[in-house]
């Protein structure tokens, strides 16, 4: 099964290669972060079952972008407007590369504050766990109607 922190790992890459001169911070920001930069989050993960192998997952992950703050501490809204696009199409590709797998991303928005934060979904199947280990099935009885 994919691991979530792969998938932060990899959207955290994403970012970094498009900005390569910004901090990429992932899960949390230290207290006196460097600005421009971003962070990268992951959120909720819901998961349903799809067959008795596999279930569909929806994961939630947040990017939040920070530009430079005037005396009063008040961000460029024009340029946190422009970052934010700059992600929102960076991820408009509609898949994000993770190892192997290429993830659907079925939602991706952007509200922004005093920052920009790009709300992204990613949707995907992958194998049940467990599933390796179930038994091999014994015996099979079939009733068949119909003309002979």
């Amino acid at each position: 099964m994919l691991n979530i922190n792969d998938v932060v790992e990899a959207l955290a890459g994403m970012i970094g290669e498009y900005f390569p001169d910004e901090t990429v911070y992932q899960n949390r920001i230290p207290t006196d972060f460097v600005r421009p930069s971003f962070l990268v989050e992951a959120g909720a993960v819901q998961m349903s079952d799809a067959s008795s192998e596999c279930v569909d997952i929806n994961a939630q992950f947040a990017v939040t972008t920070f530009v430079e703050t005037d005396e009063y501490y008040n961000s460029h809204i024009p340029e946190l407007r422009r970052r934010m696009m700059a992600v929102q199409e960076l991820l408009a590709v509609g898949y994000l590369k993770v190892g192997g797998r290429y993830l659907h991303i079925s939602g991706n928005m952007g509200p922004f504050f005093d920052y920009a934060e790009i709300k992204l979904t990613l949707s995907y199947q992958d194998d049940r766990p467990g599933g390796e280990d179930w038994p091999l099935m014994g015996e099979v009885n079939i009733n068949m109607k119909g003309e002979s």
